[in-house]
């Protein structure tokens, strides 16, 4: 839940200060207090509002609501549920906050009854709609189970509706209710309706469909909103211990090379520009709608090449998102961090404590905000030691694509904590280790990727939810080893990579004929045997650690371990 709380006592103009309206800086007024779409409130103008009371008189509030949840049964798996999210204000070239000018600034049509502000956006289902809050782009199934619409607005707003764009039925309507005790809450919006459906509403993930929204427009509101949070059911079935936010690794003593993603080809650089525009990718085209850098760079709040692009979400560099177009291709390192939202609002101005953050997943890995996620390497190109030189080897080039090939596999497969999620993770981190008996020949680009990246990468994707559950949390975890190898070193080869001697093989077959044993008394005579076989493996460890297998996942361990000693 995120909430905005404003002090309201001793102010009288209650509605410029929520809305958070743009002043003159020398005389004070409200800047273009009529047609709006200019610098006229938002985000970027909310600062304390004049009021005739102390600010020493305080006043403690406190607040309480209810969380209802259940445990998922054991031998029970559930459906996961997905949520949407669409926003109204990239039909007037915003995103998130918009303005809604006085009705004679409203443009005819987007006028309704004369007083009423009528914004509507069309188009198929899976293509206005993006996952969680902005985030991809559709993921969801075809046919669209609709459990819940839940809508989000402003003071002055009407209603928001999700209607069928050919036959104008409405599948969603959420209408507002306004105060009317003058010492309270007269004027404020108090609530918006949901809509949940049982059994879900179900229609084709192709079906045109239409986002619309109705302000009143009898005066200028700024910083207004117009969101639609809708909750679907996905085809995911979830068990009681997939639903983890956390999935449980461990150190192995074998790297199963398999697991790793495969080098690119050696022609790579021929076909990765090392010089390109990012401008698709961005939030800017993601919600602005200037997706062209042409129609970036020549924007009315875009001063061109080597200037700054304005937006309600602080300052963005024209030539970080445009280098091709703006012939901005440097050879030098830098930083752009210092330049950019994150900086100006996250108060994220060192790289050092950007890669290092929580919510980070560092060097290579991306910094999710509630507006999205920031390739972290964008802007810590020089401190991450990635910029985008002209000169850049070809070991480079081929390394950055291993690198982005393996954290989007990561990302497709760790959405929940599955069997095939927790051995890819203690796969990578196992593999990182300067020691590690690997199954096979591994390329040295992939080498070299997974000993900088593998530990960091496999921890932070380990960690699942949204990032803010943790965000008081120690960052430091411990990760112990294996009592059980997820992979045989009867597979091992003689020579690993590194250059590994014959003797560590023999070593860990050594090894691996004693589980074996244990193994075959444990099939023999039942559960007692598997009880010492485990106290062997305890011994053969030396560790005290506990097992971080399901019993389910110890017996396709033990047998494919027995098969490969046999």
């Amino acid at each position: 839940m995120l909430f905005h709380i404003f002090d309201l006592r001793g102010v009288d103009e209650w509605l410029q200060c929520v809305e958070c309206r743009c002043r003159n800086p020398e005389s004070g007024t409200f800047l273009n207090t009529g047609g709006g779409d200019g610098q006229t409130g938002g985000i970027n103008c909310c600062t304390n509002c004049t009021s005739t009371i102390d600010p020493l008189q305080t006043v403690d509030y406190r607040m309480r609501y209810n969380v209802t949840y259940s445990e998922i049964p054991e031998d029970e798996t559930i459906t996961d549920v997905q949520m949407l999210t669409i926003d109204i204000c990239p039909i007037v070239g915003k995103n998130i906050e918009c303005d809604v000018p006085s009705f004679e600034y409203v443009k005819p049509e987007n006028q309704k009854d004369g007083y009423i502000q009528r914004l509507t956006r069309t188009g198929v289902f899976r293509d206005l709609f993006k996952m969680e809050f902005f985030d991809a782009t559709y993921a969801g199934p075809d046919t669209v189970r609709l459990l819940r619409c839940i809508g989000h607005l402003h003071v002055a707003a009407i209603g928001i509706y999700l209607e069928d764009a050919n036959t104008g039925e409405t599948i969603c309507k959420g209408e507002g209710t306004y105060g009317t005790n003058p010492a309270q809450d007269k004027g404020f919006l108090k609530s918006i309706d949901v809509e949940s459906f049982n059994p879900p509403l179900e229609f084709s993930a192709d079906r045109q469909v239409t986002l619309v929204t109705e302000y009143n427009a009898t005066e200028l509101h700024t910083g207004v909103m117009g969101m639609y949070f809708v909750f679907i059911s996905s085809e995911n079935q979830i068990t009681n211990k997939e639903a983890s936010l956390s999935v449980d690794i461990c150190r192995d003593d074998v790297c199963d090379v398999s697991l790793l993603p495969v080098a690119p080809p050696t022609d790579t650089k021929a076909v990765v520009s090392t010089c390109s525009d990012l401008i698709m990718s961005s939030p800017i085209c993601e919600f602005g709608g200037l997706c062209s850098c042409e129609d970036f760079v020549n924007n009315p709040k875009s001063t061109g090449c080597g200037g700054v692009f304005t937006s309600e979400m602080g300052d963005v560099q024209v030539n970080s998102m445009c280098a091709k177009h703006c012939g901005a291709c440097s050879k030098t390192c830098k930083d752009d961090l210092p330049n950019g939202p994150l900086c100006s609002f996250g108060n994220l101005c060192s790289c050092e404590q950007l890669v290092n953050h929580p919510n980070s997943t560092g060097c290579g890995g991306v910094y999710p905000t509630d507006f999205g996620d920031t390739q972290v390497n964008s802007v810590c190109a020089a401190y991450c030691d990635v910029c985008p030189d002209t000169d850049t080897s070809d070991t480079d080039v081929i390394q950055k694509q291993i690198l982005k090939i393996l954290e989007e596999k990561l990302s497709e497969l760790c959405l929940y904590a599955t069997a095939d999620c927790q051995r890819m993770l203690t796969n990578l981190y196992s593999c990182a280790s300067h020691s590690i008996l690997m199954t096979n020949e591994l390329d040295v680009n992939v080498v070299a990727v997974v000993k900088k990246h593998g530990e960091s990468l496999a921890l932070a994707h380990a960690e699942l939810g949204n990032p803010a559950l943790r965000r008081n949390a120690e960052k430091s975890r411990n990760v112990l080893p294996c009592l059980l190898p997820t992979v045989s070193p009867s597979d091992v080869p003689s020579k690993s990579p590194a250059g590994n001697a014959q003797s560590e093989s023999s070593t860990s077959n050594a090894e691996s004929s004693r589980f074996g044993m244990g193994i075959g008394i444990g099939i023999l005579i039942g559960a007692v045997a598997v009880a010492l076989a485990f106290l062997i493996v305890l011994k053969v460890r030396k560790s005290n650690a506990l097992s971080r297998y399901t019993a389910e996942e110890e017996e396709i361990d033990q047998t494919r371990l027995y098969k490969s000693s046999v």
